[in-house]
């Protein structure tokens, strides 16, 4: 349900008055506000095919990034050891 002046949704309000632009409605009478067009089968599949190829391909994206940084992380590791024990060779020579 959204106002039909400025096209704020009119939910869970404690007056039935728009607090976008004051515009009063009915909750009991539908031509004073806007209701929402059901979708159609076409928008509905288009919708759907969009989530089943975007969906897989973002949780691809996300474990290749955790691949590379768990890759960096322990090159990160590494080095740290290395360094520790280049800087203890230091130290005690």
């Amino acid at each position: 349900m959204r106002c039909q002046a400025c096209q704020y949704e009119l939910v869970q309000l404690s007056e039935h008055r728009c607090p976008e632009c004051g515009r009063p409605f009915d909750p009991a009478d539908a031509e004073t506000f806007l209701q929402p067009e059901p979708r159609s089968v076409f928008e509905r599949v288009i919708v759907i095919g969009a989530l089943l190829v975007v969906g897989p391909l973002v949780l691809l994206a996300l474990l290749f990034v955790i691949a590379v940084l768990s890759q960096l992380w322990q090159l990160l590791k590494l080095i740290c050891a290395d360094l520790c024990h280049l800087w203890l060779l230091v130290l005690f020579s």
